[in-house]
């Protein structure tokens, strides 16, 4: 939901490189959002339900999010399988 709010206010996601740092930071590296509330879109940035971080990528309009699974590393399989917001786009690079 905070992604979609930050693309309704800035009429983009966060890029790759801002991350989703940007929802609870106000980024200063380009593009630099025109609208970014007080306070931010988040007060911290989640981690999945293993306690690491999610991996952000944003490209061409879209983002994905990615839990690396109970392993914290990429691939594996059962509850070590990575969990992809859009697993149709994983295959095709995003």
């Amino acid at each position: 939901g905070a992604l979609q709010l930050y693309r309704l206010d800035n009429g983009t996601y966060p890029t790759t490189a801002q991350g989703l740092a940007a929802l609870a930071e106000r980024p200063v590296s380009p593009p630099l959002p025109r609208r970014w509330p007080a306070g931010g879109y988040l007060s911290t940035v989640p981690l999945d339900p293993w306690g690491s971080a999610y991996v952000y990528r944003a490209e061409g309009g879209r983002f994905d999010l990615v839990s690396l699974g109970a392993d914290s590393a990429p691939g594996g399989e059962g509850v070590e399988a990575d969990i992809s917001l859009r697993p149709q786009t994983r295959q095709a690079g995003l």
